[in-house]
């Protein structure tokens, strides 16, 4: 029986993942499994051995992060937001070079990259150079 809280791809995700005996996020796939079962919370703490505080964490984290609270969902969910990340970053870059064209230039005589440059080469020049040595008084 499927409840509410899970689709059918989710709750076969989840199932790999179950073990009341196991780390504590097989628990918590376990727990989560018997509420979409339709245990009410304190009969899934009982069957679980967790505690009711536990399974309610165990209960907002999934509402919130959904599936990728278990390690293998998390990799596919960063992968689809990276993804989603560059389609928005494309899309911004053709509006930017657009802009770009009709706005005036700036008359700055260095850009904050060649000024970070020169400090960098400052830096880089008085690491590089030779400490003095102190004399040592007798």
């Amino acid at each position: 029986m499927s409840g509410k809280l899970f689709t059918p791809d989710e709750r076969a995700v989840c199932e790999k993942y179950a073990d009341p005996n196991g780390e504590l996020i097989n628990k918590r796939a376990a727990v989560l499994l018997l509420l979409d079962d339709g245990k009410t919370q304190s009969q899934a703490c009982e069957e679980s051995g967790m505690s009711l505080g536990q399974l309610r964490y165990a209960l907002t984290l999934f509402k919130k992060n959904g599936m990728s609270i278990f390690p293998q969902e998390n990799n596919a969910v960063q992968k689809k937001e990276e993804r989603e990340e560059v389609q928005k970053v494309k899309s911004g870059s053709k509006k930017k070079k657009t802009e770009k064209k009709n706005k005036p230039k700036k008359t700055s005589s260095k850009s904050k990259s060649e000024k970070s440059k020169k400090k960098m080469k400052k830096k880089m020049k008085k690491a590089s150079q030779p400490k003095k040595k102190k004399k040592k008084k007798k």
